[in-house]
C-alpha cells in the first residue's frame, strides 16, 4: 500500500493502479481517489480517471496486485480476464486448442504464468485451451514453459523456425 494513504477495508479489492503526487494526492485507475491523509475524494467505478493537480509532480506508480475480500478468512475470487482480451485470444486460436490444436467449441482462456505468481492479465500471457489440456495444466501434467512457447509461436509466426 501507499504510505500515508488510508484505504477502507471494502475498497481494497477495487484498487487497480495508483500514482502518488508530491501534493499527497492519490490518482486511481478503477479504484478509490484519496487526498492528503487518505481523505476520500471520490470512488471510480470504471474507465480511466485523470486528476489534474496544479504544481504536482508524480512520485511514481504502484501496481496493487494483492486482492483481499472484506472478510480476511475468505479468499477473494480470481480476477476475470477482460472480455475483449478473451475475445482476442479466442480469435488467435481460431477455434482450436492452442496446445494440442484440436477443434473445440469449449475453449477456456488460461494464464500462462498464473496471476498468483505475478503473471500479467495481457494477451501474451493468455492461452486458449480445450477442457482436456486445461485439466492437464491444472494438474501440472503440462509444464507452463511449454504453454509460453506455444503462445510465442502463435504471436510471432515469422520468428518460428520450421
Amino acid at each position: 500500500m501507499v504510505e500515508g494513504v488510508k484505504i477502507e477495508e471494502g475498497d481494497r479489492d477495487r484498487l487497480a493502479l495508483l500514482a502518488v503526487t508530491t501534493t499527497g494526492f492519490v490518482v486511481g485507475v478503477g479504484g478509490l481517489l484519496a487526498g492528503p491523509g487518505g481523505l476520500p475524494l471520490s470512488a471510480v467505478w470504471g474507465g480511466l480517471v485523470v486528476l489534474s493537480v496544479v504544481g504536482g509532480i508524480g512520485l511514481g506508480w504502484q501496481v496493487v496486485t494483492e486482492r483481499r475480500s472484506p472478510n480476511e478468512a475468505e479468499p477473494a475470487p480470481p480476477p476475470v480476464p477482460d472480455p475483449l482480451r478473451r475475445e482476442v485470444v479466442e480469435d488467435r486460436a481460431e477455434g482450436h486448442c492452442e496446445f494440442c490444436r484440436t477443434d473445440s467449441d469449449a475453449l477456456d482462456v488460461e494464464h500462462v504464468t498464473p496471476r498468483s505468481d505475478g503473471g500479467a492479465n495481457v494477451r501474451t500471457n493468455l492461452i486458449a485451451l480445450c477442457p482436456v489440456c486445461q485439466e492437464k495444466v491444472t494438474n501440472d501434467v503440462y509444464d507452463r514453459s511449454e504453454l509460453a512457447d506455444k503462445v510465442r509461436r502463435r504471436e510471432h509466426p515469422e520468428k518460428t523456425m520450421l
